[in-house]
């Protein structure tokens, strides 16, 4: 259904105590959470984002729907007490690219980070991919705004004489609340636009791009009072005049903040795609040519590192939509989630699914192997298999690949002791454990996993509001962990074979995708 607005309170509101509002912006919902002075959930009202296709490859989102759903959120989860709202932080999925031309007229929908048009302009940058890497933090990927950017100019033109402003969502909506573009610097990094050294506009990024300073917004710090809602928009939303504006993060880092995931903890997200990141004090690069990991500023001084796998839990969905379609059949009868069904099934085949090897590339992958060819590829079937043992190979390949990255933080020094889980995907105890298994690493269950994004802008409001408190300190007293899931040996033992197996044969099969994208097949 377009346009829904699902809305609940977890306790009952109170005019007698002050609330702030989260709201984060992701690529299939908006959602807003309102919470209590200690950090409890009093109301979260959720929104649909609408992608537009309007042509092959593309992926859009229209600005001003975004906008209208943040204002309706905001305004369904802060009913009955906006007026003792105080302050409101955001946070918005990363690499969108938008255009504006000079009376602000929008020319150019949010291209966002599922959108395929640009892919193969990244190659414009083979001769200085590493220069770029070592200014920006960003591989040479080509979901980045810089390379969108290129694929305007090269595929465009007609566009950019039009185009006076780009954005990238965050700084659009910042306009809309407070009259002026800002950016918080987390959104900035994942532009492949922005010096993480200096935290400013890289002058070679812009120069490739053929783009002026003055046609970006103004960097800033997220975690820093930024100015106050206009007081049009806050009647709007049905808030009072004054709540204060904190321009917040991207949600991964938000995320990982509400997962208290710093120093040895990481943070592991398993949505539609598959994250895991460490929160450091530095930005940390891979030495390694390959460029395995990206550095994104998260907040407070703190640094979003790590690796994104394109297939996660839509690989899931699409297992349920072809493969388990009798899974699905079973569950409309008995009422149980087909996930659960097709989990429960999994979990009777024993670890490494007796041989069968499962390369989940069906949306090709971008970490940590850059190789937009791969295709979704088993190997080793055999009569002796049924669908259950392509459940559980999936869910082991996806587990794979996360050791793949974890194995490039530890050689760029991240220590790994425990790993945070938020997520859909953090609902399955099998999944869970089967990655615990594979990264011989302790998983912890979070209570508020698939609200820790805005449980992470909750604290970086809070440390501005509170700044006798670090962003740790607060994350840390916030964040409640259910349970622990620590590996096996004995399973631990039997994916280390198969992992070795799957990176040899993964690099044997890097020909042979290649080859049929020559074929364009």
């Amino acid at each position: 259904m377009r346009g829904y607005i699902q809305s609940w309170s977890l306790q009952e509101v109170s005019v007698l105590v002050n609330y702030v509002i989260t709201v984060d912006v992701g690529t299939t919902t908006t959602k807003a959470i309102l919470f209590d002075e200690e950090g409890n959930v009093v109301r979260t009202s959720t929104c649909e984002n609408n992608i537009s296709r309007p042509e092959t490859n593309a992926a859009e989102h229209y600005p001003e729907e975004l906008w209208r759903n943040v204002v309706k959120c905001v305004k369904s989860a802060t009913r009955g007490v906006g007026s003792k709202v105080t302050g409101l932080c955001l946070s918005t999925y990363m690499h969108g690219l938008m255009a504006m031309d000079n009376r602000g007229k929008v020319v150019l929908n949010v291209m966002t980070h599922l959108d395929l048009r640009a892919a193969g302009m990244e190659k414009l940058l083979r001769d200085k991919e590493r220069e770029i890497y070592e200014r920006t933090g960003c591989p040479p990927i080509f979901v980045y705004p810089l390379i969108k950017m290129l694929w305007l100019r090269h595929r465009r033109r007609d566009l950019l004489n039009r185009i006076r402003y780009y954005m990238f969502l965050k700084d659009y909506l910042i306009m809309r609340l407070i009259g002026k573009p800002y950016v918080d610097y987390g959104i900035a990094s994942g532009t492949q636009l922005f010096n993480i050294n200096d935290l400013k506009w890289d002058d070679l990024a812009l120069e490739i791009a053929e783009v002026e300073e003055e046609q970006l917004a103004v960097p800033v710090e997220g975690a820093k009072e930024l100015d106050t809602i206009r007081d049009h928009v806050a009647k709007e939303m049905g808030l009072e005049k004054g709540v204060i504006l904190v321009p917040g993060t991207f949600d991964g880092a938000a995320q990982s903040i509400g997962l208290a995931a710093f120093e040895t903890r990481l943070a592991l997200n398993l949505g539609s795609t598959a994250v895991l990141r460490a929160l450091t004090k530095e930005p940390i690069l891979d030495q390694d040519p390959r460029m395995r990991i990206f550095a994104y500023y998260a907040a407070d001084g703190h640094w979003a590192v790590g690796g994104a796998l394109n297939n996660g839990g839509s690989l899931l969905r699409w297992l349920r939509d072809t493969i388990a379609r009798v899974e699905e059949a079973v569950s409309k009868m008995t009422g149980e989630s087909a996930y659960d069904y097709m989990m429960k099934m999994a979990s009777k085949v024993p670890p490494g699914s007796d041989g069968l090897l499962f390369f989940p590339f069906l949306a090709g992958e971008r970490f940590p192997f850059r190789d937009p060819h791969a295709r979704g590829t088993i190997i080793g079937l055999k009569y002796s298999h049924s669908r259950h043992h392509i459940f559980r190979a999936a869910l082991e390949g996806i587990g794979y690949l996360l050791r793949v990255i974890k194995e490039a933080l530890e050689e760029n020094g991240i220590k790994v002791e425990e790993i945070a889980c938020g997520g859909g995907g953090a609902r399955s105890k099998l999944w869970l454990r089967i990655i615990s298994d594979i990264l011989k690493a302790p998983l912890i269950k979070c209570s508020i996993d698939e609200e820790a994004s805005n449980l992470g802008l909750f604290c970086i409001l809070l440390r501005v509001l509170d700044g006798s408190r670090s962003l740790k300190a607060i994350a840390r007293g916030l964040c409640r962990d259910l349970h622990r899931i620590a590996p096996c040996k004995e399973s631990s033992a039997i994916y280390e074979h198969y992992y070795r197996i799957f990176v040899k044969i993964y690099e044997d099969l890097r020909s042979a995708f290649t080859f049929m994208a020559k074929q364009q097949l």
